[in-house]
């Protein structure tokens, strides 16, 4: 290597004092052929920003999700350069939370509640699948979307995420739009999900086995709803001791899901119910009102006007024709 470079080396020994090695290099320019320098003008390149774990960046920023604000979105990764480009990439459409490690990441989680976690597999402290783990295994974090990036590519790996809970695995390189769209598929899917229970369209949870986590949590509490669907006088507490959670996780978990109260969801299943066995079963207004849970069949009758803009007997009217002539 020394000769490469035009070079001496050479080393003096002398007895029981040991070996000394000396080299020089020289200094001139005129010492290399034009063929053996190094242009000047050579940029330098990140290595930890360059293909080997982006695909090359798209034109435009970040994709803003369909309505609402905007969403905060946390990345957890080890190396700062990675965290600054996602988080120059992504800040104009989201609000943006970064940190270096799993143990922080937990804490900062449960202090700011983000819409959307992308982490890193490996990392110090706590990993991604640990980190993915702990908060799809929390009550009150399990609901929040998680992505894991890493540059493993087998498929057990890719199992592994999943196994664990991860919504999304992405493998380095990634392309950055992938990712971009990725987040903003998870992030919409949640806000059709709200919308859904918003409108209250609630009863095909029954017999579905939902894959999220946040599905299941609400399949669960629909099955104590529909057990105790004809109870009036179900209390919070009630629903707690089934659930077997508190009352600040449920609350918070049906708003960050749903975006409904616990009453108004709790109403909205009652209402979608009724509709649903006004248009199956051949019963009068005021059987569906005491079998869904309402004292009052007058107060059913408003409730249901409300929501569906007709009365129950005016819905039950719009049957199918051959559910009418039966």
């Amino acid at each position: 290597m020394v000769e490469i470079h035009k070079g001496r080396i050479w080393l003096e020994s002398r007895e029981n004092e040991g070996t000394t090695f000396y080299v020089t290099l020289p200094l001139a320019e005129e010492t290399y052929s034009p063929k053996e320098r190094m242009p000047k003008e050579t940029p330098v390149q990140n290595t930890l920003l360059s293909p080997a774990l982006f695909l090359p960046r798209p034109s435009v920023s970040a994709a803003v999700p369909s309505a609402g604000q905007k969403k905060t979105l946390m990345f957890v990764d080890d190396n700062p350069d990675i965290l600054s480009y996602l988080q120059d990439f992504f800040q104009d459409n989201y609000f943006i939370l970064t940190t270096s490690n799993g143990l922080e990441a937990i804490k900062m989680i449960h202090k700011s509640a983000p819409d959307l976690i992308v982490s890193d597999v490996m990392m110090p402290k706590i990993n991604g699948w640990d980190l993915c783990q702990k908060l799809k295994s929390d009550e009150i974090t399990y609901h929040i979307p998680v992505i894991l990036l890493t540059a493993k590519t087998d498929d057990s790996s890719e199992k592994h995420g999943y196994t664990l809970g991860a919504d999304a695995y992405l493998t380095k390189p990634f392309d950055m739009e992938l990712l971009e769209t990725r987040i903003r598929k998870l992030l919409e899917s949640r806000l059709q999900l709200k919308n859904k229970y918003e409108n209250g369209i609630l009863p095909e949870f029954k017999n579905l086995e939902p894959a999220y986590s946040d599905e299941k949590f609400l399949k669960n509490l629909l099955e104590v709803l529909e057990k105790n669907l004809s109870d009036a006088d179900l209390s919070i507490e009630a629903i707690l001791k089934e659930l077997g959670i508190s009352r600040a996780t449920l609350f918070r978990k049906i708003k960050a899901i749903t975006n409904l109260s616990i009453a108004d969801f709790i109403m909205n299943y009652r209402l979608s119910r009724a509709a649903e066995l006004l248009k199956t079963q051949h019963v009068n207004v005021s059987e569906v009102a005491y079998e869904v849970g309402f004292k009052n069949p007058s107060h059913f009758a408003t409730r249901f006007k409300k929501k569906f803009e007709q009365t129950p007997s005016e819905f039950m009217a719009q049957k199918q024709p051959n559910s009418a002539s039966t």
